[in-house]
């Protein structure tokens, strides 16, 4: 877990921490990048290292929650409503996220059951309410079970492409799109349909 005295830094030398790994992090593969090399690219002794965080992938982790927090919108909106990211996320910061979550499964689950519930499910809770509001959502929906089915149904996406040894970015990103803006919002079972009339 990130330590206190990490937090405790002033923001612009956090800042500047994050970024440099991030650039590490970037530039060499994950097996690579042991917490000696992450220490001395920081240009910090490993005490101090330890002193921030318990491990690699806490930094990680803390640079993670960084974008998340800026990616997430601040005006109430209906969930489903597509929102671009590009104005307030960097390219390097979304090439940063894509990386971590296609690293390895231990991180990936760190991404979106650490960080993605922490600063979404009470947001996606907050717009099924407004959706409620609207009259939109079924009767039989239960808020907290789709939230957290919201949040988390991109770790599951990414375990499917992984077992399929899917590595194609651009079939991830239309399937990412097909699951948040069509199967979850219009459900998976089709309208039912009038039976047929018996013949005379």
């Amino acid at each position: 877990m990130v330590k206190d005295a990490f937090k405790r830094l002033p923001i612009e030398r956090r800042t500047a921490v994050m970024d440099s790994a991030m650039a590490l992090y970037l530039e060499k593969p994950n097996d690579e990048i042991t917490i000696r090399v992450l220490a001395a690219h920081l240009g910090i002794n490993m005490a101090t290292f330890y002193r921030w965080f318990d491990d690699k992938y806490d930094l990680c982790i803390e640079i993670a929650r960084f974008i998340c927090v800026k990616a997430a919108p601040t005006e109430p909106r209906h969930i489903f409503d597509e929102f671009d990211t590009s104005d307030v996320v960097t390219k390097r910061e979304a090439e940063y996220m894509t990386r971590i979550v296609f690293c390895n499964d231990e991180l990936r689950q760190r991404v979106f059951f650490d960080v993605d519930v922490d600063v979404y499910l009470p947001m996606v809770k907050q717009y099924l309410q407004l959706e409620r509001l609207d009259g939109r959502l079924r009767d039989n929906v239960t808020d907290e079970f789709v939230a957290y089915l919201y949040v988390t149904m991109e770790y599951n996406l990414l375990r499917f492409m992984e077992y399929e040894g899917i590595r194609d970015m651009q079939l991830y990103v239309k399937l990412k799109d097909y699951l948040l803006h069509s199967l979850l919002p219009h459900g998976i079972m089709k309208e039912k349909q009038p039976l047929p009339e018996k013949k005379q």
